[in-house]
């Protein structure tokens, strides 16, 4: 099943989405009053962080006031390079590397070459914070939110950002903190795009989802809607230049959540169901075929 329910997570487990409304989603699950959000995001080598040299080598998080929405602190590392990862990147005839290359390309598409072409495309070496080692670097994360009152973690693709904290964190002993966690994928996908769909005779709706559509390439009937970080940005009018570092990424969510929010606020007499159903199959179909 997509998405079942881990960790402390604010929205329910897969079909109890389904019987979400919009005013229950924004007075109930998105009523963040004497909280404080963390939006949150990292880099990474690879996409298996069991494997010691597919390493964090970004992290980036904003404290946000719930009652505000005013950004209170922020953290923002580098990761330098361990020497199972330096090695994974000289060492191009090693089992490491045929290992790394063959998980990659099981990805079809969106497969990396290299791990050079991972820290290119990240803007690694782009200098704009300070390097530290893996174990550091989590450390303060881990701080960042113990010492953030009734935090809420926010990302994009909770599955992927918190699993990979946790078991990075565990190989140096540090165990993440107890937070309610919510994902802006799931609220794209299960709420904001059904109600861009009902809202068919909203010019602002419709400009949005437009930015959002994508055609199939060889049946240009079959079309999808983004739900992708930076298309959400650029749909929504939020600067999306740098997608794909760490802290560019974090002001992006900060910002289209906001958007969001104030989207469902104004539309929350809109009955989104029929769109939120079609949704609601289309991942489950896409997650049951990954699996099989």
């Amino acid at each position: 099943m997509p998405y079942k329910k881990k960790w402390n997570e604010i929205l329910p487990a897969t079909k109890e989405i389904l019987k979400i409304t919009l005013p229950s989603l924004v007075n109930e699950y998105l009523n963040f009053k004497n909280k404080n959000l963390i939006f949150f995001d990292l880099e990474t080598l690879g996409f298996h962080p069991t494997f010691e040299y597919e390493q964090i080598t970004e992290i980036a998080a904003t404290s946000v006031c719930g009652n505000t929405t005013d950004v209170q602190k922020q953290l923002h590392y580098k990761i330098s390079l361990s020497k199972s990862s330096k090695n994974l990147i000289d060492e191009v005839d090693s089992v490491e590397r045929y290992n790394w290359e063959n998980r990659q390309r099981r990805r079809g598409k969106t497969a990396f070459t290299s791990p050079c072409e991972i820290l290119e495309f990240t803007q690694y070496y782009q200098n704009s914070c300070e390097y530290v080692d893996e174990k550091y670097a989590i450390s303060e994360f881990f701080k960042f939110i113990e010492k953030t009152p009734n935090a809420v973690l926010v990302a994009h693709n909770t599955e992927f950002d918190i699993n990979y904290i946790l078991t990075r964190g565990s190989r140096y002993g540090l165990t993440l903190p107890d937070a309610e966690i919510i994902d802006t994928l799931k609220i794209s996908r299960f709420f904001f795009i059904p109600m861009l769909r009902t809202l068919v005779d909203d010019k602002v709706a419709a400009e949005i989802l437009s930015c959002l559509t994508r055609h199939h390439p060889r049946q240009k009937t079959k079309i999808h809607f983004s739900s992708k970080l930076g298309d959400l940005a650029t749909a929504l009018q939020v600067n999306s230049v740098n997608w794909h570092t760490a802290d560019a990424d974090v002001q992006m969510m900060y910002e289209i959540f906001i958007k969001m929010i104030s989207l469902f606020k104004n539309n929350d007499n809109v009955d989104i169901n029929k769109h939120k159903k079609t949704a609601f199959h289309e991942v489950f179909k896409k997650n049951k075929k990954s699996v099989a």
